[in-house]
């Protein structure tokens, strides 16, 4: 028997809605993103999602390069481009982050402080 377990889901969907969030962490910062720092953003996220992180060199490859690569996000974010690469890597792939529902069927299980499944049960109908 499992004494706990994490809701599963495909790491892209993951990634993205550790995206979302931390978007609105950065507005609540006072942070806001020109739109073409948005789509550098979306790249990497996506990239994340594919490789698990991100790293400087990976600026010299595809969709990057043809973007004007590393240069060009430095020119776009400036000195943060290294804050927003290592906050990016940290906050996409942390999984940790309390999950925020359970399904139906999963009865006498419940959702500990860190969003962790607990139950005494075994999670079956």
């Amino acid at each position: 028997m499992l004494d706990q377990q994490a809701l599963l889901e495909p790491f892209a969907v993951t990634v993205s809605r550790h995206f979302e969030r931390w978007l609105v962490d950065q507005a609540r910062q006072g942070r806001t993103y020109t739109p073409d720092q948005q789509a550098w953003l979306a790249r990497i996220r996506d990239h994340i999602a594919v490789s698990v992180n991100i790293v400087p060199e990976d600026f010299e490859y595809a969709p990057f390069n043809q973007e004007g690569g590393l240069g060009k996000a430095y020119q776009l974010f400036g000195d943060r481009l290294p804050v927003v690469l290592a906050e990016l890597n940290e906050r996409l792939v942390d999984d940790h982050e309390p999950a925020t529902h359970l399904p139906s069927s999963w009865k006498y299980a419940e959702l500990n402080e860190i969003g962790t499944i607990v139950t005494d049960r075994p999670l079956r109908n």
